[in-house]
């Protein structure tokens, strides 16, 4: 696993805005006050001036009211959101795998090569914060469970669709299995990875490199040839895309890490199944999910706001509806790759 970009964490002082966006009523006061009494200094006007106070004392009276309400909205906000950004506060988890099940379930069973597997190694990083593209953080943090160790690129390119893709291409990419990375743009036209290797070649051999750990000594291709080749994927390929290379899930008792959920459209949405786990007693399952985001910004595990208790766990038996952080979607847009 590859985390190409490291981002610093930009500190915000919410009394320094309050200070900007809610008046001092004892400064107006003085100030009217001697605004008055220069422009009302003649005795015949004496009587308008004084009118013209007992008005202006009490319209500083109604700010004073107004500035207190603000200050008390601002900070209740501040303090909502705190607390909301604290529910099921996680632990300092390495890798998906390290999320605790629920209550009487544990993780089901995958072989040791697939995508479930290498899913459920993939690394966390310490800082659950997620950030922009550009490097700064989102001003809402409650979405999220643990942020992906994984890098988002300085471009608005790596949003949903792309999110689910980059990670299929990194684990086909990690089994050498580079004649599998391939997707298909809306129109239905491939982006072949290889062919993208050999026109890069032609022009910049640095795309590939020896790999020494190979007893053939066989020539492998650099990690930075995959992110040139994504990078044109995450410009030409979407939601249509999943779509195109998914088929339904018909059985959700099926559901397993690498599966997806997607609504096709503009916007449209897309997230992919991180973990699975079931109760062996049962037979019912739960899964957790990862999602990318517009604008582009870190990968992350989104938390189950609806049902707080089983966070970051979703349930899928008899329902008709996943609502998930920012998107609502329907259990019939569960996909499996094809």
């Amino acid at each position: 696993m590859q985390n190409i970009s490291t981002q610093i964490p930009i500190q915000q002082d919410n009394f320094f805005k309050l200070k900007y966006i809610v008046p001092n009523p004892i400064h107006l006061f003085v100030k009217l006050k001697i605004a008055l009494w220069k422009k009302f200094k003649p005795a015949s006007d004496f009587k308008n001036a004084k009118m013209k106070f007992k008005t202006a004392i009490i319209f500083i009276l109604l700010v004073t009211v107004h500035t207190q309400s603000c200050t008390e909205d601002y900070l209740k906000n501040g303090q909502t959101q705190k607390a909301a950004t604290s529910l099921s506060k996680p632990k300092n988890f390495k890798h998906i795998g390290d999320i605790p099940p629920p209550v009487g379930y544990e993780r089901v069973a995958y072989n040791q090569n697939t995508f479930a597997t290498w899913l459920r190694q993939f690394p966390l990083r310490k800082n659950d914060t997620v950030y922009f593209y550009y490097g700064y953080p989102k001003t809402n943090q409650t979405w999220q469970y643990k942020v992906l160790d994984i890098s988002t690129g300085n471009k608005d390119l790596q949003q949903c669709a792309d999110a689910v893709m980059r990670l299929k291409a990194e684990y086909l990419f990690s089994r050498k299995a580079y004649n599998e990375i391939n997707f298909l743009t809306s129109q239905g036209k491939e982006l072949s990875f290889l062919n993208y290797v050999n026109v890069r070649r032609c022009n910049a051999r640095q795309y590939a490199s020896v790999d020494n750990h190979s007893n053939s000594g066989e020539e492998t291709i650099s990690h930075d040839c995959l992110m040139g080749f994504l990078e044109n994927v995450f410009t030409n390929c979407g939601t249509y895309t999943l779509k195109l290379m998914g088929k339904p899930m018909i059985d959700y008792n099926a559901i397993a890490p690498g599966d997806y959920i997607v609504r096709a459209g503009s916007p449209g949405h897309a997230m992919m199944v991180a973990d699975v786990v079931e109760n062996k007693q049962n037979g019912k399952k739960m899964f957790m999910l990862l999602q990318g985001y517009m604008p582009a910004q870190d990968m992350h595990i989104v938390r189950n706001l609806s049902n707080e208790a089983i966070s970051p766990w979703y349930e899928i038996e008899n329902n008709e509806f996943i609502i998930t952080p920012g998107y609502n979607f329907k259990a019939v847009e569960l996909y499996k790759w094809k």
